[in-house]
């Protein structure tokens, strides 16, 4: 008996290859997307987490004047404090092209090989760097475009110009790749670093707390403790931070997308085995007769169906699993580790983890056929035998068949169009069915690239925020005339503003402090800023002590609103002030806007600043660039030192790349999608053209041509196509609004600027015909090769 059911399985998927290998793929493609979110997730967040426990990231940097190591050991004996090490940060730059310069920064280290606070792993090279050496971050040597063994030339911000030998490359979990953050990172003995200029000694104090690091409040008052007892060594403390993890924020955001998509992939493949073993049932009808009048029971009958869907299983399984295997490996060789600096030991699965996917390719597809199946073979053996068959019977006539016939009538509609109309709605359910999964499909691809567009409006949005084209940064206060005089004297500058920033920090009303956010200093007046307000107003000429804060700053500290009064530390000087205003971040953390001449009055600075804003005569991005340098060449030349520069153009690249992972994930995950749709259109269009084999053998039998029959089988799947277009195009609305906004408050903690991708509907409305003409094309054919005499002879 055994024996004889698996022929009878086997025989079935054999006469039907062309639907088994369908449905198979279908199922393929939501194995391989879960398998490849399991694998992906599996090997991401695996690694991370072991580059970031191998680092023993600091929870907190207290800042103050230079101190040796006897100093943070003598802190790491505090109760609250588990181990504190020091640090010193330079920044420089290097020539990478005949007048283009890149950012540097140099940070020396006490002990390289007993580092327990921000590790640095090694990579390749030599380890730990001698004497007039220096390791790189291996993705700033990868951006630099060097090699290990070259010398790197280094111009100090404090003017001292040496070369270093680069004796290798090290993992820092930390730090992100450097066209997302601009600069390039070494590392040094205190020895080198007195090479450069600075100082042997260390500035900045990393610790790391005994317990409860994950409990930001309780890091602050770890911090509190420490400054508080620092100062009363006599010891002054300039500032601290509690490091933010960028990379977390990217890594949460990636496994809710992939998790999300692959499990509605997987869901909507589902269907597609409903569809088929539906219609296999209706088609087999007699055959359940027959085998119920011979004495099998129904769980026999039952049986042979979920066999036949474990066949599709198992072809499906054996064609997606290694292929999510692959696919996750070259995810994170191609783009993850690159972008978030995640260097990976090994790219091995958990067996477990592969026997999960197996078992999804089985069991969903068994648990899918199932009711189908219980439901088909419900039929008596009288009622079975004496079946018409589908292809038999007439539509059903509802209140569409009347209007089908005026229509026709009417000369409205040709005969052809109103076949193909019948014909789409003959089967509601199985119409219900293959809808729905191309319904998500449009509106999903839709929302995605709504998304992508949603991304580009709001980094326009961050353009539109710094009106200016270049940012130079000085390394001191200088006097503005002076300023604005050598940047006027550059060509193409067409416009010049000064400005001042610095660091500050919230003094709450129980005495603890904040971590520091950037203070910008501006003229009320600006016309080089043009930010969104979400709250309140914007700076005014009259203004005192008027601060503007964004939204990263009221993330942080929940109870600051539009009139609020705020004590602000601010180098310093401790003054309090009033909120005016809330606008929206531009995705580089906590940031205030404060006037600059009250500022200056504050900090014994006036008619100073310490940046240069530039308008230039064009606003390309070589234009911006050409500009750059100048005003770097004029700026040294006049005796005035540069610490940094920046064009908008490089703010737009930066920005861009830290969404782009997501965009891309979300580009793929909408594909499959598509590719599941487009298999259930053509498994749905299969199973129409089988049904009505004896039917399409009259309309041939009474004259109707190849290409007659052929276009009422395209028209069909065309028509659900444009169907499933029209309701997705609806849905992507609120959709691709929702994906917007929670894609842009994990990243940015602010929703994304919404706008609607017409051209993504355009393109799927194009995509979604072609992919039913594609689908309801093989089902054609194979509707019109058959002949007359085979067709009407069909049971």
């Amino acid at each position: 008996m055994v024996r004889t059911r698996w022929q009878k399985v086997f025989i079935d998927l054999w006469r039907n290859r062309g639907r088994t290998l369908v449905v198979a793929l279908a199922i393929a493609v939501g194995v391989f997307a879960v398998g490849g979110v399991l694998n992906t997730q599996e090997l991401m967040l695996r690694e991370f987490e072991r580059g970031q426990s191998e680092a023993r990231l600091a929870d907190a940097v207290v800042y103050t004047i230079p101190f040796t190591e006897s100093f943070a050991e003598r802190v790491t004996r505090f109760p609250e404090v588990s181990v504190a090490e020091g640090r010193h940060v330079a920044s420089g730059r290097t020539p990478i092209s005949e007048g283009e310069w890149q950012n540097v920064v140099t940070i020396s280290v006490p002990d390289f090989e007993a580092m327990e606070v921000d590790a640095v792993l090694p990579l390749q090279g030599s380890f730990p760097p001698g004497d007039r050496e220096i390791v790189l971050e291996h993705l700033s040597l990868d951006y630099l475009g060097m090699a290990v063994g070259e010398r790197l030339d280094l111009e100090m911000d404090n003017g001292a110009r040496k070369q270093l030998r680069i004796a290798g490359t090290v993992h820092d979990p930390q730090q992100m790749t450097p066209e997302i953050m601009g600069d390039v990172v070494g590392y040094v003995t205190p020895e080198t670093m007195t090479l450069l200029g600075e100082t042997g000694q260390f500035t900045e104090l990393r610790i790391r707390v005994a317990d409860h690091a994950e409990d930001r409040r309780h890091v602050e008052a770890v911090v509190a403790q420490v400054e508080d007892q620092i100062e009363a060594s006599g010891r002054p403390v300039l500032g601290s931070r509690i490091p933010e993890r960028f990379i977390r924020p990217i890594i949460d955001t990636l496994l809710v997308i992939i998790s999300t998509f692959g499990g509605m992939i997987l869901f909507l493949s589902g269907f597609l085995v409903v569809n088929v073993i539906s219609a296999l049932i209706t088609q087999q009808i007699k055959q359940i007769g027959v085998m119920k009048l011979i004495g099998a029971r129904r769980s026999q009958v039952i049986s042979l169906y979920l066999l036949t869907v474990l066949v599709y299983g198992a072809i499906a399984v054996a064609i997606g699993l290694p292929l999510s295997v692959v696919a996750s490996r070259f995810f994170m060789k191609t783009s993850i580790e690159g972008l978030l600096n995640i260097v990976s030991e090994s790219y091995s699965l958990p067996p477990l983890l592969i026997a999960a996917q197996v078992a999804i390719g089985l069991l969903l597809p068994l648990a899918a056929g199932l009711l189908p199946a219980w439901r088909g073979t419900r039929i008596t053996t009288f009622e079975a035998l004496n079946d018409a068959g589908v292809a038999k019977r007439s539509p059903s006539q509802g209140a569409i068949e009347p209007l089908l016939a005026r229509l026709q009538g009417a000369g409205l509609v040709r005969r052809p169009l109103v076949l193909a109309l019948r014909n789409t709605l003959r089967h509601k359910g199985r119409l219900a069915q293959t809808l729905f999964v191309l319904i998500f499909g449009t509106a999903l691809f839709i929302a995605v690239l709504t998304v992508r567009s949603s991304v580009n409006e709001t980094i326009d949005g961050f353009l539109r925020f710094h009106q200016y084209d270049v940012s130079v940064e000085l390394d001191g206060h200088y006097r503005q005339p002076a300023l604005e005089q050598v940047a006027l004297g550059v060509p193409d500058v067409a416009a010049v503003e000064t400005w001042s920033t610095g660091a500050g920090t919230r003094l709450r009303a129980d005495g603890s402090k904040s971590s520091p956010f950037m203070v910008n200093a501006l003229p009320p007046d600006t016309a080089l800023m043009s930010p969104r307000i979400d709250g309140g107003r914007w700076l005014e000429p009259e203004d005192g002590r008027a601060v503007v804060v964004n939204s990263d700053v009221t993330k942080d500290e929940p109870d600051l609103h539009v009139g609020s009064e705020i004590v602000l530390d601010l180098n310093g000087r401790e003054a309090a002030w009033q909120v005016v205003g809330i606008v929206s971040t531009v995705a580089r953390g906590p940031a205030i806007y404060v006037p600059l001449a009250t500022y200056a009055h504050l900090t014994g600075t006036p008619g100073q600043a310490t940046q240069v804003k530039v308008v230039t005569a064009e606003h390309d991005a070589a234009a911006q660039e050409q500009v750059k340098e100048a005003l770097f060449t004029a700026f040294e030349q006049a005796g005035i030192g540069v610490s940094r520069t920046e064009t908008t153009q490089e703010i737009r690249g930066q920005n861009e790349l830290m969404f782009n992972l997501i965009v891309i994930f979300l580009i793929i995950m909408a594909l499959l999608l598509a590719a599941v749709g487009g298999l259930g259109l053509t498994t749905t269009m299969s199973i129409n053209v089988l049904e009505r084999i004896r039917e399409i053998g009259v309309l041939r039998a009474i004259g109707a041509a190849n290409p007659a029959v052929r276009k009422i089988v395209v028209a069909e799947g065309v028509l659900i196509g444009v169907l499933s277009w029209v309701i997705g195009f609806l849905i992507s609305f609120p959709v691709g609004a929702k994906m917007s906004e929670v894609i842009g408050m994990a990243l940015l903690n602010i929703p994304l600027t919404y706008r609607y991708s017409a051209l993504a509907a355009a393109v799927w409305f194009v995509a979604i015909v072609l992919i039913a003409v594609a689908a309801s094309l093989g089902p054609a054919r194979n509707a019109v090769k058959l002949t007359v005499r085979e067709v009407l002879a069909y049971e």
